[in-house]
Protein backbone atom coordinates (compact mmCIF):
# COMPACT_ATOMS: atom_id res chain seq x y z
CA UNK A 1 0.00 0.00 0.00
CA UNK A 2 2.88 2.58 0.49
CA UNK A 3 2.48 3.31 -3.80
CA UNK A 4 -1.24 4.27 -2.90
CA UNK A 5 -1.62 5.47 0.48
CA UNK A 6 0.24 8.64 1.98
CA UNK A 7 0.15 8.55 6.34
CA UNK A 8 0.06 12.02 7.28
CA UNK A 9 1.02 12.83 11.42
CA UNK A 10 0.27 16.23 13.19
CA UNK A 11 1.83 16.98 16.62
CA UNK A 12 3.55 20.27 18.71
CA UNK A 13 5.74 17.44 20.28
CA UNK A 14 5.63 19.80 22.89
CA UNK A 15 2.68 17.90 24.81
CA UNK A 16 -0.70 19.16 26.00
CA UNK A 17 -1.54 22.75 25.62
CA UNK A 18 -2.72 24.74 28.66
CA UNK A 19 -6.98 23.85 28.93
CA UNK A 20 -8.53 27.05 27.71
CA UNK A 21 -12.12 25.56 27.71
CA UNK A 22 -14.14 23.61 30.48
CA UNK A 23 -15.01 21.52 27.32
CA UNK A 24 -11.34 20.26 27.50
CA UNK A 25 -11.49 19.44 31.31
CA UNK A 26 -12.48 16.30 34.03
CA UNK A 27 -15.58 17.24 35.18
CA UNK A 28 -15.94 14.48 38.09
CA UNK A 29 -12.88 14.39 39.47
CA UNK A 30 -10.96 17.94 38.24
CA UNK A 31 -7.89 15.39 37.21
CA UNK A 32 -6.83 17.35 34.08
CA UNK A 33 -4.16 17.14 32.22
CA UNK A 34 -1.47 19.53 32.88
CA UNK A 35 0.47 21.60 30.11
CA UNK A 36 3.78 19.76 28.79
CA UNK A 37 2.10 16.24 29.35
CA UNK A 38 2.55 13.86 26.84
CA UNK A 39 5.52 15.51 25.18
CA UNK A 40 6.99 14.19 22.36
CA UNK A 41 10.76 13.08 20.31
CA UNK A 42 10.53 14.64 16.91
CA UNK A 43 13.93 14.08 15.82
CA UNK A 44 13.12 10.19 17.23
CA UNK A 45 9.81 9.58 15.61
CA UNK A 46 11.52 10.81 12.03
CA UNK A 47 14.41 8.55 12.49
CA UNK A 48 11.78 5.80 12.93
CA UNK A 49 9.79 6.52 10.45
CA UNK A 50 12.59 7.27 7.85
CA UNK A 51 14.30 3.19 8.39
CA UNK A 52 10.73 2.01 7.30
CA UNK A 53 8.45 4.05 5.24
CA UNK A 54 8.51 6.14 2.20
CA UNK A 55 4.61 7.33 2.26
CA UNK A 56 4.14 9.48 5.52
CA UNK A 57 4.66 13.31 6.55
CA UNK A 58 5.12 14.46 9.68
CA UNK A 59 3.82 18.19 10.75
CA UNK A 60 4.97 19.56 13.50
CA UNK A 61 2.90 22.20 15.35
CA UNK A 62 -0.32 23.22 15.71
CA UNK A 63 -2.96 22.46 13.62
CA UNK A 64 -4.27 25.81 12.65
CA UNK A 65 -0.91 26.35 11.34
CA UNK A 66 0.27 22.74 9.64
CA UNK A 67 -3.31 22.26 8.15
CA UNK A 68 -2.16 24.38 5.57
CA UNK A 69 -4.01 25.19 2.19
CA UNK A 70 -1.21 23.23 0.23
CA UNK A 71 -1.61 20.10 2.47
CA UNK A 72 -5.64 20.85 2.02
CA UNK A 73 -5.03 20.65 -1.93
CA UNK A 74 -3.48 17.44 -1.73
CA UNK A 75 -6.18 15.81 0.15
CA UNK A 76 -8.76 17.13 -2.56
CA UNK A 77 -6.96 14.92 -4.64
CA UNK A 78 -5.91 11.99 -2.33
CA UNK A 79 -9.12 11.81 -0.15
CA UNK A 80 -8.60 10.48 3.19
CA UNK A 81 -9.66 7.08 4.48
CA UNK A 82 -8.94 7.08 7.79
CA UNK A 83 -8.76 10.13 10.20
CA UNK A 84 -7.29 8.92 13.48
CA UNK A 85 -7.94 11.67 16.28
CA UNK A 86 -5.84 12.06 18.96
CA UNK A 87 -6.46 15.29 20.04
CA UNK A 88 -7.81 14.83 23.42
CA UNK A 89 -9.06 18.03 24.02
CA UNK A 90 -12.45 19.15 22.46
CA UNK A 91 -10.88 22.76 20.77
CA UNK A 92 -8.59 20.72 19.45
CA UNK A 93 -10.44 18.01 17.71
CA UNK A 94 -12.90 21.06 16.14
CA UNK A 95 -9.82 22.76 15.16
CA UNK A 96 -9.14 19.90 12.86
CA UNK A 97 -12.73 18.95 11.91
CA UNK A 98 -13.30 23.13 10.78
CA UNK A 99 -10.41 22.56 8.18
CA UNK A 100 -10.55 19.15 7.01
CA UNK A 101 -14.45 18.62 6.80
CA UNK A 102 -15.16 20.46 3.10
CA UNK A 103 -12.97 17.35 2.45
CA UNK A 104 -13.91 14.09 3.97
CA UNK A 105 -15.71 11.84 1.81
CA UNK A 106 -18.59 9.99 3.06
CA UNK A 107 -17.03 6.34 4.19
CA UNK A 108 -14.14 7.71 5.83
CA UNK A 109 -13.35 6.42 8.87
CA UNK A 110 -12.82 8.45 11.68
CA UNK A 111 -11.26 7.11 14.56
CA UNK A 112 -11.54 9.23 18.02
CA UNK A 113 -8.57 7.93 20.24
CA UNK A 114 -9.43 9.27 23.36
CA UNK A 115 -13.49 9.47 23.12
CA UNK A 116 -14.05 7.81 26.16
CA UNK A 117 -11.00 8.72 28.16
CA UNK A 118 -12.37 11.96 29.43
CA UNK A 119 -15.68 11.82 31.37
CA UNK A 120 -16.65 8.33 30.72
CA UNK A 121 -17.46 9.91 26.70
CA UNK A 122 -19.98 12.71 28.01
CA UNK A 123 -21.21 14.87 25.42
CA UNK A 124 -20.43 17.83 27.70
CA UNK A 125 -16.27 17.06 26.82
CA UNK A 126 -13.76 16.09 24.56
CA UNK A 127 -14.09 14.65 21.48
CA UNK A 128 -17.46 12.71 22.52
CA UNK A 129 -18.50 16.74 22.48
CA UNK A 130 -17.43 17.42 19.06
CA UNK A 131 -19.29 13.58 17.59
CA UNK A 132 -22.73 14.93 20.06
CA UNK A 133 -22.28 19.00 17.85
CA UNK A 134 -21.98 17.52 14.69
CA UNK A 135 -24.67 14.93 15.22
CA UNK A 136 -26.68 17.78 16.38
CA UNK A 137 -26.19 19.58 13.25
CA UNK A 138 -23.70 22.13 14.69
CA UNK A 139 -21.86 21.42 10.88
CA UNK A 140 -24.84 21.78 9.08
CA UNK A 141 -27.64 18.63 8.24
CA UNK A 142 -26.06 17.22 5.43
CA UNK A 143 -23.00 15.38 7.85
CA UNK A 144 -22.71 12.99 10.70
CA UNK A 145 -20.97 10.69 12.77
CA UNK A 146 -22.00 7.56 12.87
CA UNK A 147 -20.71 4.34 14.83
CA UNK A 148 -19.53 1.85 13.01
CA UNK A 149 -19.98 -1.34 15.17
CA UNK A 150 -18.30 -3.18 13.11
CA UNK A 151 -15.05 -1.31 13.69
CA UNK A 152 -15.23 -0.47 16.83
CA UNK A 153 -14.47 -3.29 19.00
CA UNK A 154 -17.33 -2.92 21.68
CA UNK A 155 -15.79 0.95 22.17
CA UNK A 156 -17.23 4.10 20.88
CA UNK A 157 -13.76 5.23 19.38
CA UNK A 158 -14.67 4.15 15.29
CA UNK A 159 -17.30 6.48 13.01
CA UNK A 160 -17.86 6.41 9.77
CA UNK A 161 -18.83 10.11 8.44
CA UNK A 162 -22.02 10.48 6.36
CA UNK A 163 -22.32 13.22 4.02
CA UNK A 164 -25.38 13.46 2.31
CA UNK A 165 -24.76 16.69 0.14
CA UNK A 166 -22.78 17.23 -3.00
CA UNK A 167 -19.43 16.59 -1.04
CA UNK A 168 -16.49 14.44 -2.08
CA UNK A 169 -16.98 11.24 -1.97
CA UNK A 170 -14.98 7.74 -3.08
CA UNK A 171 -14.85 6.99 -6.59
CA UNK A 172 -16.48 3.19 -6.77
CA UNK A 173 -13.44 0.37 -7.74
CA UNK A 174 -15.47 -0.84 -11.13
CA UNK A 175 -16.47 -4.05 -10.37
CA UNK A 176 -16.39 -3.93 -6.42
CA UNK A 177 -19.60 -3.50 -4.27
CA UNK A 178 -21.90 -3.48 -7.63
CA UNK A 179 -24.70 -5.35 -8.59
CA UNK A 180 -22.78 -7.47 -11.05
CA UNK A 181 -21.17 -8.91 -8.36
CA UNK A 182 -23.20 -11.44 -6.93
CA UNK A 183 -22.20 -15.02 -6.81
CA UNK A 184 -24.39 -17.26 -8.89
CA UNK A 185 -24.90 -20.39 -7.13
CA UNK A 186 -22.69 -23.45 -9.34
CA UNK A 187 -25.64 -26.27 -8.17
CA UNK A 188 -28.10 -24.97 -11.17
CA UNK A 189 -30.10 -22.99 -8.78
CA UNK A 190 -31.63 -19.39 -10.01
CA UNK A 191 -30.69 -17.76 -6.51
CA UNK A 192 -27.82 -15.53 -6.19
Amino acid sequence: MTDRVNGHAFDTFEGMPASTSIGDGDLIVGDHWEEGQFAGEYEQLERYCRARYNNYEIHKGYFEKTLTENLLGKLKTHKPILIWIDCDYYSSTRSVFEKLLPLIPSGCVVYFDDFELLNYGSRFTGEARFVAEMNRGAFGDQVELVLDKSLSMDSNRCYRFIRCDSGPSFQPIKGRHSTDQVRRRTNGSALP
